[in-house]
């Protein structure tokens, strides 16, 4: 029977009880470790499968991307006058493309109608076009590579062509199966839309066979082929699914069936997650596939069984069970067999020194003993723990080294990989100019073996004739000083005796205690080239503007001018140097009133218009302006663009318009009014003639008439004459006549239907304007023509004119009104009365006409302009500036004369005319001079 106090009891039951506990913990943490251990490898192959599978596609669809991309970039550069409208340029690009790229199956692009050349109709059913000549060039390697027109275009429901048009952004469009030539073939198109200057004007792109989905996913092995892999668009279609090639352009949620609801938004949004389904039966993995610049993304989804995942787990996990039910029995075996032994501690501390010779140091005697025994225990168990501390030590230290050396080698190799991928080409020198090592990209930019570059100098071998050797050694010079620098240097290729244009940077470095210099060389052929066309496409586009007649200001956020062209020159004066980066009031001060349009502008990001605005012009005169202010953002630099059209002339134009369409209206009014007025005045007309005739001696029904009522007709007339009667009628019939005369010439002058040539006498033409003029209220009771002379001094010897005669008439009688109103201004000398004369001759085969009156006349300053549309120097309200202008084109345009003015002040004015005599046409048979 064992006793509570023996060792050996202590032992089996101390011991028995840390073996059982310690089992069970170590199998319940090691099954739960191998559960999630499971569960994360699985997830990570999955993971691993989708990044495969992602990295292909990309890698695949990215260079149809790119592709398509780029040719949307030159089309939408030839219409922005980077290169010439040539399709069989664009043509012979297309097909380039398509022979550099022999993965793609087709590249193409459709232009909306004349929208390439605006020469549609010369191209009709030639090839790459269609029967109206639109463009539609699609360039693929059915049957070798050919070029056909385009098709299904215009196909209702939305496709290629109108889903680009409509989005106005690069579009990658569902995979689609299509029968080529009696195969189906699966492909994917990418779209990119031309936009020039925000205006659509097509569809380019390139096609691309997507068949190596399905065999891709196809030869995925996912968990023994217990997974599936599948490739998922953005729009959430299925384009491959493992061994279910039937499910091709399928919607997803027929292989995930809450994908709608759970999935498709995060694809959108180009998200990476793994979870398991919602059945807990499976765990799924969705991976992003991004494609540059397309906001697209496609996703690539992985499903493992969970049964699957664990299987290997649960198998651990029992394999465990067994193994520490095993270990516990045999360890209360041992135990049983050690506690037996107990008795003997100098075994137990030979037993654990053969296990510290073995390597064991974990191991550790329990024994709470205070004896030499217990003494002995102690410090067999402090010796093991100072062995095992100074193991781990050295244990330490070792993997501390081998890290170091591991990453050295890691460093170098990286150092190395990164030396010979740079793009630039990478020479070490020596003092000596003599290359010490070089790069791959050296090796392929000069074309020579790693051999041969070590033999070669860089003034002897590497410098073209154009390359100074006194300058390379200033160069080199500096960089031996311990100074970094940066030239451009005329190079030469040992490989092909060629030269390019390289910049050089060399900076002295130490390697090994070893002074070396470094020269990066890069080819800058393109780069100057292309700055070059840079710098002719600028001066191109400053010559647009500087040649447009509007004015063209460019301002940034704060008004500050970043472009000024000529026109702005000459409307404020102000040199383009002298404007440029200064604010735009301060050069300009005429622009300050319209500032804060130009900030709205900005601020708002909508165009701001003022229109028809007067402001200072280059002579100092006010006039009439447009103002366009459009927002503009470049590179993310806020500014604007202000346009001002000069609209004086079309502001005169719409004045003259109104003011034409008044006169119409008065001469309507007068025209009206003098056919009223005609009406009773035959009336009372008809009467006095009437009463008159039946007062006549001479009429037997008179005289009759007067006997029945007891009287004579002689005794009636005597009373009349005597009271003066007869008198009285005769003047009413004067006045009537006289009356009508004037409403008749009222009426020739307003109608209408007179505007046409007809033969006119000029006398009477003359005699016509000069009564309408005593019969204007304005000239009688306002400047009183009636007392005006008239001197009319006629050359009866003039044939007749053609002409218009109310447009003569509206000429001569506004010369009249003008002479009247400058000489009720005047007061001349003593003696001095108005006095208009009016003279006609003939000068070869045209009749003068002049007007001279003996006003204040007019200075030299005033006669030159008076024929300007809207100059005037009546006051304002009085003239409109427009009577001669108009009576200028009549003479000139209308009739084909000459119209001139001679004028001194002080001694009257003569306005002159000449008309073809007799003549039918418009054009003046002697030259026109111009009025001075």
């Amino acid at each position: 029977m064992l006793e509570l106090r023996s060792l050996k009891l202590k032992i089996i039951l101390s011991f028995g009880a840390c073996l059982v506990a310690t089992a069970i913990i170590l199998s319940v943490y090691t099954g739960i470790q191998f559960w999630n251990d499971a569960t994360e490898l699985g997830v990570q192959r999955a993971r691993t499968v989708a990044a495969d599978a992602a990295s292909v596609v990309r890698n695949q669809l990215l260079e149809v991307v790119n592709t398509a991309l780029n040719i949307g970039v030159v089309l939408e550069s030839t219409q922005k006058g980077g290169m010439p409208n040539d399709r069989q340029r664009v043509n012979i690009m297309l097909k380039e493309v398509l022979d550099q790229h022999p993965d793609l199956l087709g590249v193409w692009c459709v232009w909306e109608p004349d929208a390439f050349d605006g020469r549609d109709k010369e191209f009709r059913n030639a090839p790459g076009h269609d029967s109206t000549g639109r463009f539609l060039p699609y360039w693929n390697r059915w049957g070798g590579i050919h070029l056909e027109p385009s098709v299904d275009y215009d196909k209702p429901g939305g496709n290629y062509y109108t889903l680009t048009k409509l989005y106005r952004k690069p579009l990658i469009l569902d995979p689609e199966t299509y029968l080529v030539r009696g195969h189906q073939l699966a492909m994917v198109s990418v779209c990119v839309p031309i936009i020039v200057y925000g205006e659509f004007l097509g569809v380019a792109g390139a096609d691309l066979s997507v068949g190596f989905i399905q065999s891709m996913v196809d030869e995925a092995n996912i968990m023994h082929d217990k997974g599936t892999l599948a490739i998922i668009t953005n729009s959430g279609m299925l384009a491959g699914v493992t061994r279910q090639p039937d499910l091709f352009g399928q919607p997803a949620n027929t292989l995930i069936t809450d994908f709608y609801t759970t999935a498709f938004d995060r694809i959108l949004r180009g998200d990476s997650w793994a979870s398991p389904a919602t059945d807990e039966d499976v765990y799924e993995v969705f991976l992003p596939i991004e494609f540059g610049a397309l906001e697209a993304p496609w996703s690539v989804y992985v499903s493992l069984p969970s049964g699957i995942i664990h299987q290997q787990a649960k198998t651990r996990a029992w394999t465990l069970g067994g193994i520490s039910a095993l270990l516990l029995l045999l360890g209360l075996g041992v135990m049983w067999f050690v506690a037996a032994r107990i008795a003997r501690p100098i075994t137990m501390a030979k037993d654990m020194a053969l296990a510290i010779a073995d390597g064991d140091y974990s191991r550790r005697i329990a024994l709470d003993q205070h004896d030499e025994v217990g003494i002995l225990v102690q410090a067999f168990n402090f010796m093991t723990t100072r062995l095992q501390e100074t193991l781990q030590v050295l244990e330490l230290r070792i993997g501390q080294l081998s890290r170091a050396e591991s990453s050295l080698r890691e460093s170098e190799q990286s150092l190395l990989t990164i030396f010979n991928s740079v793009h630039d080409a990478v020479i070490l020198h020596n003092d000596k100019g003599f290359i010490v090592d070089a790069n791959a990209r050296m090796l392929q930019m000069f074309g020579v073996t790693r051999e041969q570059a070590l033999t070669l100098s860089i003034s002897r071998d590497l410098s073209g004739p154009g390359a100074p050797v006194d300058t390379l050694r200033h160069h080199w010079e500096k960089a031996l000083r311990g100074q970094t620098d940066l030239f451009e240097w005329e190079t030469r290729r040992p490989g092909d005796d060629s030269y390019f244009l390289a910049e050089v940077y060399l900076c002295p470095i130490t390697i090994n205690e070893r002074d070396l210099i470094l020269a990066s060389v890069r080819d800058i052929t393109d780069r100057k080239r292309a700055e070059e066309e840079l710098r002719q496409t600028q001066g191109y586009l400053d010559n647009i503007i500087n040649s447009m007649p509007s004015v063209i200001i460019g301002v940034d956020v704060h008004g500050h001018v970043t472009h000024w062209n000529r026109a702005a020159e000459k409307l404020t004066g102000v040199e383009e140097k002298n404007a440029i980066k200064q604010h735009i009031t301060s050069c300009w001060p005429g622009f300050a009133p319209f500032a804060a349009s130009a900030t709205r502008a900005i601020r708002q990001s909508a165009p701001v218009t003022e229109e028809k605005v007067t402001m200072a012009g280059p002579s100092g005169d006010d006039v009439y302006v447009d103002i366009l202010i459009y927002p503009l953002v470049v590179s993310g630099v806020v500014g604007a663009v202000i346009r001002i059209d000069d609209v004086t002339q079309r502001a005169r134009l719409e004045d003259m318009m109104i003011q034409t369409e008044k006169m119409m209206s008065v001469g309507g009014l007068a025209a009206g009014m003098a056919h009223e007025i005609n009406n009773p005045l035959g009336a009372i007309l008809q009467g006095v003639q009437n009463i008159q005739r039946r007062l006549s001696t001479e009429l037997p029904a008179s005289v009759k008439a007067a006997q029945d009522v007891g009287c004579e007709i002689d005794a009636i007339r005597a009373f009349m004459e005597q009271r003066k009667i007869l008198r009285f009628l005769d003047g009413i019939r004067e006045s009537g006549e006289r009356a009508a005369r004037i409403v008749r010439n009222m009426l020739n002058f307003s109608r209408m239907s007179e505007s046409r040539r007809s033969m006119e006498d000029i006398g009477s033409l003359l005699d016509r304007s000069i009564e309408l003029a005593e019969n204007d209220y304005d000239l009688k009771k306002k400047y009183d023509f009636r007392n005006t002379a008239i001197i009319r001094e006629y050359d009866d010897s003039l044939p007749g004119i053609s002409c218009i005669a109310s447009e003569l008439e509206q000429v001569l009688l506004n010369l009249l009104k003008n002479a009247a109103q400058a000489m009720s201004e005047y007061t001349g000398g003593e003696g001095w009365k108005p006095r208009i004369t009016i003279r006609t001759a003939r000068e070869g085969s045209m009749a003068r006409i002049e007007v001279q009156d003996n006003g204040p006349g007019m200075d030299e300053k005033t006669r030159k302009r008076v024929f300007e549309p809207f100059f005037t120097t009546k006051d304002v309200g009085i003239g409109t500036g427009l009577g001669l202008s108009v009576s200028y084109f009549i003479i000139t345009n209308n009739h084909g004369g000459r119209f001139d003015v001679e004028a001194e002040p002080g001694k009257g004015t003569t306005f002159k005319l000449w008309l073809p005599i007799g003549q039918e046409t418009n054009e003046p048979d002697e030259p026109d001079h111009t009025h001075p």
